[in-house]
């Protein structure tokens, strides 16, 4: 404490040195000077700090209420009174300068929350970048699943607006009002396909594909592929219409909700669709299988199978190949039918069927290929039943016999497993039964729904073509010109008549 009053005097003296900047006058070193303070007032007027130098020798001690005093003439709205006068007691009892020390605070503006909007579907086009994957995982990545189409929903939450909430006002020292910031306004718009519930929730409203372009949603329910369906889409799945400006290419698989445009060629691939289906380049390969709900145009077929529940038009061939419809299947082009199976329930028509160089070609109408299907699956499923139904019954006899001769008491928990065998197979009696019946009825229906159909060729049918009618057979000896085809209804024998 022996250095106390030369730091005192060392204080002192330098504010008499910053007096002296304007005045210029030096002054004798003073043996005594009274207690004095600096207020601070911060830019932002949110604060005032001050700093507090206590008396010396025979100077005045320093006053807490100079101190309230100087900031009421600043103007200072309210200060932290009980602070200040316990911080100037303690600096004139400890003969210590109290440097920065908070006199007065206002009340800063609350901030506002600002708005946001949650995105429930990925904005990413390539959906498979979830990190880092070793040697042995990208071994394993079937990479024609790696599809970065997105396809939702109708009803399907898609965004979630999360709207601002305003900041509230302050106050300063001096007890103006300082206002909160405006929160940044977050938008967004309902496109077409999607609906706006509460200003907040946005819904798809049908299939399709979801698109954000700027502050707008939308839901397109065509899906755009610009090129190939290959390793860069992958195999594709969408439950809107599809549009594809190239082809597909072999092993690829294709699947829509709705409608498939191909502006190539189908090569070796599957694709499918709820409603109709166009590949205007064409389909090849063996392996190639196209089915859609309802009609399907194809420039050619070269190999593969086609099944559709509407008509087919093919515009320029059929080279092998197997070709379903529950309507009519019509090859406008002038080589027709040069080989493979077309089946239609209705009508066959073509430029020619058959080839001089004998490739098989066959001709059917008047049945419905989706129920002869299930005919025969169920067919298969009464066989399966019926064999285990019999292996049952032979035990079920064998353990009846045991039982009456009395050379086998079964324990009680074997009885009962014998029970619940005995009801499974009254079960299985009910299934094999209702099979059965569905059988009975769908070849009841398939009857019905055959119409007789027509087998029409324009130009010429070669010899070697079968042509069957509601399971009749013909196969042409000799070809044949401008020719049609259909069943007599009295003989039920396959007659010819002219082209019409």
């Amino acid at each position: 404490m022996r250095d106390e009053p030369f730091n005192l005097l060392l204080e002192n003296l330098l504010r008499d040195v910053e007096s002296l900047s304007a005045s210029g006058r030096p002054t004798d070193a003073p043996s005594s000077a009274d207690g004095t303070f600096h207020l601070h007032i911060t830019e932002d007027r949110m604060s005032v700090f001050v700093d507090l130098f206590p008396s010396f020798g025979e100077g005045l001690p320093l006053d807490p209420l100079a101190v309230k005093e100087a900031l009421v003439k600043e103007g200072v709205y309210s200060f932290l009174e009980g602070e200040l006068t316990e911080a100037v007691e303690r600096c004139e009892s400890t003969k210590e300068p109290l440097r920065h020390l908070l006199a007065a605070q206002g009340i800063p503006p609350r901030e506002p929350v600002e708005g946001r909007l949650e995105i429930l579907f990925s904005l990413e086009r390539e959906i498979t970048k979830t990190g880092e994957k070793s040697e042995d995982t990208l071994d394993r990545i079937d990479h024609k699943e790696r599809s970065p189409i997105l396809s939702v929903a109708p009803g399907q939450l898609l965004a979630i607006l999360h709207p601002s909430l305003p900041g509230e006002a302050g106050r300063d020292i001096f007890g103006q009002t300082v206002l909160a910031a405006d929160p940044t306004p977050v938008t967004l718009d309902a496109g077409p396909g999607v609906l706006c519930e509460n200003g907040t929730h946005f819904i798809s409203e049908t299939w399709g594909q979801p698109l954000l372009d700027g502050k707008t949603l939308s839901v397109r329910p065509v899906l755009d592929v610009d090129g190939d369906v290959d390793y860069r889409t992958g195999n594709i799945r969408f439950e809107g219409s599809i549009s594809i400006a190239g082809g597909v290419r072999e092993g690829f698989f294709v699947q829509a909700g709705f409608d498939i445009d191909v502006q190539g060629v189908v090569e070796g691939a599957s694709i499918r669709a709820g409603r109709d289906i166009h590949i205007r380049g064409g389909l090849v390969g063996g392996k190639a299988l196209v089915e859609a709900g309802g009609s399907l145009r194809v420039r050619f077929i070269e190999g593969g199978t086609i099944r559709a529940d509407g008509s087919v038009l093919v515009d320029s061939h059929v080279l092998h190949g197997t070709v379903l419809s529950r309507d009519t299947v019509r090859v406008k082009g002038r080589k027709g039918i040069l080989a493979g199976s077309i089946l239609a329930l209705k009508r066959i028509e073509a430029e020619a069927a058959g080839s001089p160089l004998s490739s098989q070609t066959r001709l059917a109408v008047g049945e419905d290929f989706r129920l002869r299907r299930r005919i025969e699956e169920l067919d298969r499923e009464i066989t399966l039943r019926e064999t285990t139904l019999l292996h049952i019954s032979r035990t079920i006899e064998e353990l009846k016999e045991r039982f009456t001769s009395g050379r086998v008491v079964l324990p009680p928990e074997k009885l009962e497993q014998f029970r619940a065998i005995l009801q499974q197979f009254s079960l299985l009696q009910k299934d094999l039964s209702a099979l059965r019946d569905e059988r009975g009825a769908t070849l009841a229906r398939l009857v019905r729904e055959a119409q007789g159909g027509v087998v029409a060729i324009r130009r010429v049918v070669h010899a070697g073509t079968t042509i069957s009618i509601q399971n009749r057979q013909l196969t042409l000896i000799e070809g044949e010109r401008f020719v049609s085809f259909s069943l007599d209804g009295d003989s039920w024998l396959i007659v010819r008549g002219p082209y019409a």
